[in-house]
């Protein structure tokens, strides 16, 4: 490293390159005739030369695909049959709801494994809070009452609450192609509803329904916020009277 450094580096400390791509050219000259300069120990043989004879015949061929950096995740499947990757959720096949499972994440390909077995893979997605499903991995057709009995108990859990509770409910699982998907939001609704008072609650709902936010996360910063208790409290301002204010007659 010494030596490049007095004879590649040093020479170019006050040369100007304004690209990379000039210099990386410039110290690629360099560092050829370092590698072609003779030793000094009188046998003629040079670097290049060395590595001809001795490395290079022991080197295998580079990989046909490019190195990609891998991470491995602990993930649980939700009882939607998902897992949840940097705010984005992907489907398992769903006899796998409530194990744990490795998930490999390389380059744009996401791997699911399960006691070292691939059970998924998906394209990697950035779009933030949305689901990826396979088909063959929801629920066959003779567990759709299991799916029928979910939404009843969050329906009837959010009427217990308040009308307005069960109308963004309702329009959480419709908003959503698969119902199960929906249940996660729905969960977090009443969730949410075990720290505020029911009535309070129930007119945030009516608020987020009338922005037309129908998800868990707007609902939540809308309590967290106030924004429902500051509409409630904006007074109904009437029309100023006065007579430098010219009305529609003027322009008659």
């Amino acid at each position: 490293m010494l030596h490049v450094e007095r004879r590649v580096l040093a020479p170019l400390r006050k040369h100007v390159f304004h690209d990379l791509a000039s210099l990386n050219r410039e110290i690629a000259v360099r560092v050829r005739k370092i590698n072609a300069k003779p030793y000094a120990d009188g046998t003629g043989e040079t670097r290049f030369g060395r590595f001809e004879s001795i490395d290079l015949p022991h080197m295998r061929p580079l990989p046909e695909r490019r190195w990609q950096r891998t991470q491995w995740r602990k993930n649980t499947v939700h009882r939607d049959y998902h897992i949840a990757i940097d705010w984005h959720f992907y489907s398992v096949p769903y006899q796998y709801i409530g194990k744990e499972v490795d998930v490999r994440l390389r380059g744009e390909l996401i791997d699911v494994f399960y006691r070292g077995q691939k059970i998924a893979s998906h394209l990697r997605s950035n779009a933030r809070g949305r689901p990826t499903t396979q088909k063959e991995h929801q629920p066959l057709a003779h567990q759709r009452a299991g799916v029928e009995d979910t939404r009843a108990r969050l329906e009837q859990n959010a009427r217990n609450i308040g009308p307005h509770v069960l109308a963004l409910v309702v329009a959480i699982m419709e908003r959503n192609p698969n119902p199960e998907f929906g249940f996660r939001s729905c969960y977090g609704v009443l969730r949410l509803a075990n720290g505020h008072e029911p009535d309070r609650f129930d007119a945030a709902c009516r608020y987020a329904m009338e922005l037309g936010t129908k998800t868990y996360r707007g609902l939540d910063n809308i309590l967290r916020t106030g924004a429902d208790l500051t509409a409630r409290q904006e007074p109904e301002t009437a029309p100023i009277d006065h007579s430098n204010i010219r009305g529609p007659e003027y322009y008659r």
